[in-house]
């Protein structure tokens, strides 16, 4: 209570010195924000004058460019000095190329029809007349004819000639005037995309030159606004002189906004004085009143009791993690059993395909065993042709072997594994090759029926079974039971049953 009272006291203090050191806070705060707005205005002016400076880099960038379009334009100008009449030449190149060869193929026209001519004289020379075998009025007429056609075809193709050799001295110099028009078009076109250049280089020069004078008025605006260096020292020697009185001020105003804290405090401990004075006349009031009803025999009774039964909740909660540990180990157990029992259906019902595929060879083994005395030749053969199929399927390492007791088994070398130790894709291999070998060997029906044939086989597998399927003789028709699609490119027509519901099927028939 005595502390809170120093405090209060302390309090009080600092609140009269903030009042007293509050105008030159004041003054302070108004210093430092003036300057603030000073160094802003300055770090804007910093910013503006790089960007006036790279303005100008860039402005005179473009002038020079500028002087280097003009200069390109003049050169072409100057290029360009006879460009109209050039094209008016150039214009005349298909007219005069034309002309050209009008002239050419009328001198090789005329060309021919004097050789036509000079071929007639010379056969009226050598054979006269062809009804008298001599000189007569009407073949000297004729040659009279043919002679003077010849001196006025010459004539003609003199004067074509001329004609020729100046339409071609005319196309010499339309075709060197039709390149230079070619050249010239490029250095027009060079100079007109310059002049588009030069136009909007120009525009940008005038916005680029509005935009510096912009940030020079802007600069000189600041500048005003900043004062001059001599004017923010002064005002920055001012701020240092009420810094201390300002920092004095903070921490009076800080210890002087406690008071009301202080004010509180003291209040409320008169309250809790109070409240423990009355709570401790309570208490000793009902200490005098329990001091006569304890009975401390009742009290280490009641305390053994409560040990015994803590150890028995404790001693539960033991078999309880024991029991829940076992529960774990039943539960896994149980999952473990599952998985065999999944297992075990699944041999099930390989031993059931097993026992089918085995007892249809036991069929056919004591069908077959009832034929004649060329039992032991057709076994031969057939266990050529099943070995073929075999080693298509699974590979050439082993060698398949149907003997005469109709036994099939593998071999290699001394090794022999019977159909009753292979592996399930090796006896499905088995039992479909000696199929095969039979169907191709027998044949007959023209009839192949397969359940399941690709059960146990790989990709691979699958895929040369049905090749070799296609390739036996004497095959007309082939049905084939399947869960997978091997057979589907090989048939010409599939009916596929899709299961919707337990109670509910769907039948496709494609063709």
């Amino acid at each position: 209570m005595e502390k809170a009272k120093e405090r209060r006291n302390e309090c009080e203090e600092a609140r009269n010195l903030a009042n007293k050191l509050k105008k030159d806070a004041k003054n302070y705060e108004k210093l430092e924000k003036e300057l603030e707005n000073i160094q802003t205005l300055l770090d804007k002016k910093n910013k503006l004058e790089n960007k006036l400076g790279e303005s100008k880099t860039q402005l005179r960038e473009w002038e020079c460019r500028a002087d280097e379009l003009k200069k390109k334009i003049k050169e072409a100008e100057e290029k360009l000095d006879d460009f109209e009449a050039t094209k008016e030449k150039a214009e005349k190149l298909e007219q005069v190329k034309h002309k050209h060869q009008v002239l050419k193929q009328r001198i090789d026209k005329l060309s021919e029809r004097l050789e036509n001519i000079k071929e007639n004289l010379k056969t009226l020379k050598d054979r006269g007349c062809p009804f008298i075998e001599e000189e007569c009025p009407a073949t000297q007429e004729v040659r009279d004819t043919l002679l003077k056609r010849q001196k006025k075809t010459k004539e003609k193709i003199e004067q074509s000639k001329e004609k020729f050799n100046e339409v071609e001295k005319e196309l010499d110099l339309v075709e060197s005037a039709y390149d230079r028009f070619q050249s010239q078009k490029n250095v027009k076109k060079n100079k007109d995309e310059n002049e588009e250049n030069l136009e909007k280089l120009r525009k940008k020069i005038e916005a680029k030159k509005g935009k510096l004078n912009s940030l020079e008025a802007e600069i000189e605006e600041i500048k005003e606004k900043g004062g001059t260096k001599k004017k923010r020292e002064a005002l920055k020697e001012q701020r240092n002189q009420l810094k201390d009185i300002y920092k004095e001020y903070n921490k009076a105003k800080a210890k002087s906004e406690d008071l009301k804290k202080v004010k509180k405090e003291i209040k409320n401990n008169k309250k809790d004085i109070k409240k423990i004075k009355s709570e401790k006349e309570d208490i000793l009031e009902n200490l005098n009143s329990l001091r006569g009803k304890y009975d401390g025999k009742k009290h280490e009774k009641l305390n053994k009791k409560f040990e015994k039964k803590k150890s028995e909740l404790n001693t539960k909660k033991g078999k309880l993690e024991d029991k829940k540990e076992n529960f774990n180990e039943l539960k896994e157990e149980v999952n473990e059993l599952e998985k065999k029992k999944k297992k075990l259906e699944e041999k099930k019902k390989e031993r059931k395909r097993t026992e089918k595929d085995l007892d249809f060879a036991v069929r056919i083994r004591k069908g077959i065993s009832r034929l004649s005395e060329m039992r032991s030749v057709y076994v031969g053969e057939i266990t050529e042709l099943a070995n073929r199929h075999w080693q298509n399927l699974v590979g050439s390492e082993w060698e398949l072997i149907w003997d005469d007791t109709y036994l099939a088994y593998k071999r290699k070398r001394n090794q022999a594994v019977t159909i009753h130790e292979m592996s399930g894709g090796e006896k499905v291999a088995t039992a479909l090759s000696i199929r095969l070998a039979l169907q191709e060997f027998v044949g007959g029906l023209g009839l192949f029926i397969l359940d399941e044939p690709t059960i146990h086989l790989d990709d691979e597998s699958c895929t040369k079974l049905a090749e070799q399927i296609q390739q036996i003789e004497g095959l007309n028709q082939l049905i084939v039971i399947s869960h997978d699609d091997t057979f589907e490119s090989y048939t010409d027509q599939q009916i596929k049953v899709r299961k919707i519901s337990e109670d509910t099927s769907e039948i496709e028939t494609s063709l």
